[in-house]
């Protein structure tokens, strides 16, 4: 078994989706996880030296369906992901270029896409940008995805929510609100404590904003 196979074998410890301490005890999981706090799911996504924070409502709708995939109402999903700026190129505008490297893989998947930068919904932020990409097909379907990118060292920190209508902004304002990089290290030591504050209700302020 490989180890990000290893790193998806995931239990729940008072609330905070954790990796088995028999699995791997001085790691960090590649995979995001997720634990309680303030009656709201938070994640955290640990990429090298750096990890992104961020949040979402908890409520009878939401459904983890694994550690990258997660429903939020019937209809309407999310996806974590990590795109390396070496898939996208190393500019100083990465993301500016991680939108464009998004909308060559949208424009493949449909007939027509439409895109505009959301800046009523990411505010003033330099190190966030929220993109609506509005996919056509010549029989008439169409989809709307909202791509909220965060910058990092070495990429962009993604969640992509889809399929978007007139009342899903207000949401993808909230989700990139706590969307937010911690630029260390996500150690092992700092897991365990954040199992055993979720399980008590404390969570430390490093980990809920």
């Amino acid at each position: 078994m490989t180890k990000r196979k290893l790193c998806a074998l995931l239990v729940v410890l008072g609330g905070f989706w954790f990796l088995s301490a028999n699995v791997f005890a001085s790691d960090v999981p590649d995979d995001p996880i997720y634990f309680v706090a303030n009656n709201r799911w938070m994640g955290l996504f640990a990429h090298n030296d750096e990890y992104a924070e961020f949040s979402f409502p908890r409520d009878n709708e939401v459904k983890l369906q694994d550690a990258y995939h997660i429903s939020l109402r019937q209809g309407l999903g999310m996806i974590v992901t990590f795109a390396d700026k070496k898939e996208f190129g190393e500019g100083a505008n990465l993301l500016g270029d991680h939108a464009r490297w998004e909308l060559n893989y949208w424009r493949s998947h449909a007939d027509r896409v439409d895109t505009v930068t959301r800046d009523d919904l990411s505010g003033t932020r330099q190190d966030l940008r929220i993109t609506e990409m509005r996919l056509h097909k010549n029989s008439g379907e169409r989809m709307t995805v909202y791509i909220i990118g965060l910058t990092s060292k070495d990429g962009v920190f993604v969640l992509s929510i889809s399929p978007g209508d007139q009342d899903t902004g207000a949401l993808v304002k909230e989700i990139a609100r706590s969307f937010t990089l911690v630029p260390r290290r996500l150690s092992p030591e700092e897991l365990a404590g954040l199992a055993k504050a979720a399980k008590s209700g404390a969570i430390p302020q490093a980990a809920a904003q």
